[in-house]
């Protein structure tokens, strides 16, 4: 740049001839822009002038002032469209959004001005997908969110917020907000903003929450809460989001989500059951899923049965465990059909699966897989790993390092321990077992009733015992040698207790 280079003056925009098309040139302090011709001009005062009187400048000049009168495109074309044209489209617009695809607005489109010929209004509708589209992002999604903000207004809210990957790999936060609506005179909670972001980490995600609050009007400091999942990125103890943003907030609460926490705590407990349970449940799915043939002939079989048609089960989700009562349930209520199906494949089809799930279905796996009241009670001491299903729902220790399991021919309450000092055989337990059922064993109640041992060393064979006065809710479950007897399972309890050697 010369020493001597003249630079641009602001006050030059204020003069008559230079008002409304002069500027300065972006990176350039010497050189003046012309808005309506588009070119670049030294930054000389006579220079400007003669340009101003040129014969392009003055086209140009002209040409503007007719564009700035008609402005409208209402007014350039003439088109006047009537009020209730308008609001047909919008609501149209609005049901499309909330109710179906913007896919079938074409057709939509053209269906309606036939129905009524003589109709004004559905003869005058025009509405595909780009109008509509235009609809909803420019008109009804702005008037919505303003309604939104001034119902809050200063009031307290709190906020629901998930982060997420949408089918196209794209990073989303999405955000709901939760508040008392004066004019619904409700709590209400509602979709508030889907935000784009640009990675998934707590920093990124804290700085685009805290931009567009203010944005849209809202206090931040009214935030007296979120809602989010338990993943590391929301709520670690440090560098976090809610860490961070409770920097801004001291007040904040932050609430995990329930059902997270219960699909943690129901994976976890489901480990400790036995393998073959989920292979049934998930084969069952995948033996109808692909053949039609299939599904005939156990549709027809189930219907000769029950003398209705079966529901079809489930797929196994892979990450919504909660989901698999839906699929156990419906496995449970087809159990025998299913058990003759399975009779009938194996020698039919000869397949390896069909024999392994004959088995199965034959071998009590439904005192195991019962959940008769299709709920799953998830104890809040889960800390301690256990998830409880009794009275008619199973409760299964979490401590499987012992490797016990509490199954019971209709109301086991009689598992069997050593006593302190001494050392536990599985083989006398079961023993005793066998012969506390025959009747074996005294019925005198035991003197220390807390210690459910059972007094007597020659008991009489013709005395039954008293099987309600010798629990202890304390004592851990036995070794599994039900099984050895093929004991039906009929009935599940947590209650056991312990005696002497006999």
């Amino acid at each position: 740049m010369s020493r001597n280079a003249r630079h641009y003056r602001a006050a030059w925009e204020a003069e008559a001839q230079f008002s409304g098309w002069l500027m300065c040139a972006e990176g350039d302090p010497t050189k003046a822009f012309c808005k309506l011709c588009k070119c670049l001009l030294q930054a000389h005062k006579k220079d400007l002038s003669n340009h101003a009187k040129c014969k392009k400048h003055l086209e140009a000049f002209k040409y503007s002032q007719v564009s700035f009168n008609n402005t409208k495109l209402t007014k350039f074309f003439g088109v006047n469209i009537p009020e209730d044209r308008k609001l047909a489209e919008l609501k149209m617009a609005a049901f499309i959004a909330e109710h179906g695809s913007i896919l079938t607005v074409d057709h939509l489109g053209n269906l309606l001005p036939s129905l009524d010929k003589s109709s004004a209004l559905l003869s005058g509708i025009k509405l595909h997908r780009t109008k509509s589209s235009g609809l909803i992002s420019n008109v009804i999604s702005p008037c919505m969110l303003e309604d939104l903000i001034q119902d809050i207004g200063d009031k307290s809210y709190s906020m629901i917020i998930d982060e997420s990957t949408s089918v196209d790999t794209k990073k989303t936060l999405c955000i709901m907000v939760r508040y008392f609506s004066e004019k619904k005179m409700k709590i209400v909670t509602t979709f508030y903003r889907l935000l784009e972001i640009e990675a998934g980490d707590a920093e990124t995600l804290t700085n685009t929450f805290k931009n567009q609050l203010p944005l849209d009007g809202l206090n931040i400091n009214n935030l007296i809460g979120i809602g989010v999942d338990g993943a590391n990125v929301m709520v670690g103890e440090h560098h976090s989001f809610s860490s961070i943003l409770r920097e801004d907030v001291p007040h904040l609460i932050t609430i995990k989500c329930v059902s997270h926490s219960l699909h943690l705590a129901a994976e976890n407990a489901c480990k400790i059951l036995p393998r073959h349970l989920e292979y049934i449940v998930r084969e069952c799915h995948n033996w109808f899923s692909y053949s039609s043939k299939r599904q005939i002939e156990y549709s027809l079989l189930y219907e000769t049965i029950a003398g209705k048609k079966p529901l079809k089960i489930d797929k196994l989700s892979g990450t919504r465990w909660l989901a698999r009562i839906s699929a156990i349930t419906k496995i449970l209520e087809q159990w025998d059909a299913l058990q003759l199906h399975f009779q009938l494949a194996k020698d039919k089809e000869r397949c390896y699966t069909s024999g392994q799930l004959d088995l199965m279905l034959s071998n009590h796996a439904k005192g195991k897989l019962a959940i008769p009241d299709r709920r799953i009670k998830i104890s809040s001491d889960h800390a301690k790993g256990k998830l409880a299903i009794a009275d008619r729902q199973i409760k299964i220790s979490a401590d499987h390092a012992k490797g016990k399991s509490a199954i019971a021919d209709r109301r086991i309450k009689n598992f069997v321990r050593p006593r302190e000092g001494e050392v536990g055989d599985s083989r006398l337990r079961h023993k005793n077992f066998i012969r506390l059922r025959e009747g074996q064993v005294d019925d005198s109640r035991p003197t220390n009733k807390n210690s459910g041992v059972l007094p007597g060393r020659n008991p009489s064979r013709n005395k039954k015992v008293h099987m309600d006065g010798y629990s202890d809710n304390r004592v851990y479950s036995g070794p599994d040698h039900i099984h050895q007897n093929n004991w039906r399972v009929g009935h599940v309890s947590t209650t056991y207790f312990t005696f002497d050697e006999i």
